[in-house]
């Protein structure tokens, strides 16, 4: 019976290329500029510490493209840190190629992708950096889209490249993978995208 601790799941998104390791195909450079959304936060909640923690939290705050999914982590704070210690709250998610929102990718712009954010300056005219939305069709192609925005990134543009081109290449490899277990009973993976 397949399962997940031997890297033969039948939820074939959830397998990697290598049972020891993700590959990581691009880690995207968060902006400096995104150093003003966490200021701003802070400003609006002073009890957060966030404005105690800015380097913190801009030092722990990634999104990744693996080989299988996208990982990021926009940490927050508990609003009881003002009377403790302040201390970093990660708050990481992951987004599988084969579930929703992670079908579609685009740079936030104003009101776009539609039916998205539906935020007229979703990056403050970027300068808190740029943003990628990650999203689902819906029912209709505008309506009941599901989706992740995904803001302070140096480069929307790259990180979209990079979603794109990891998407395809375990759709492919996942495809190729069952076609040749089917002819021969063998299990070939595919080769993941490079580091980007």
């Amino acid at each position: 019976m397949a399962g997940t601790g031997s890297n033969n799941s039948e939820r074939t998104c959830i397998n990697t290329f290598d049972s020891t390791r993700i590959c990581i195909v691009h880690r995207a450079e968060i902006s400096p500029k995104f150093k003003r959304a966490i200021c701003l936060r802070g400003i609006i909640s002073p009890c957060s510490c966030l404005l105690c923690n800015i380097q913190k939290v801009w030092q722990s705050t990634y999104a990744q493209v693996h080989e299988n999914r996208i990982e990021y982590n926009y940490p927050g704070f508990g609003w009881w840190s003002c009377c403790r210690c302040c201390r970093i709250l990660d708050d990481v998610s992951v987004n599988y190629f084969d579930a929703p929102p992670a079908e579609k990718i685009a740079k936030a712009t104003a009101c776009c992708p539609a039916c998205t954010h539906n935020s007229f300056c979703p990056t403050c005219c970027d300068c808190c950096g740029e943003a990628a939305v990650v999203y689902k069709e819906g029912c209709c192609p505008y309506c009941c889209r599901s989706y992740v925005m995904l803001p302070g990134l140096e480069d929307a543009e790259a990180f979209c490249t990079a979603f794109n081109a990891a998407r395809t290449t375990k759709a492919v490899g996942v495809s190729r993978d069952i076609e040749m277990s089917k002819a021969d009973g063998s299990e070939t993976p595919y080769s993941p995208p490079m580091l980007v």
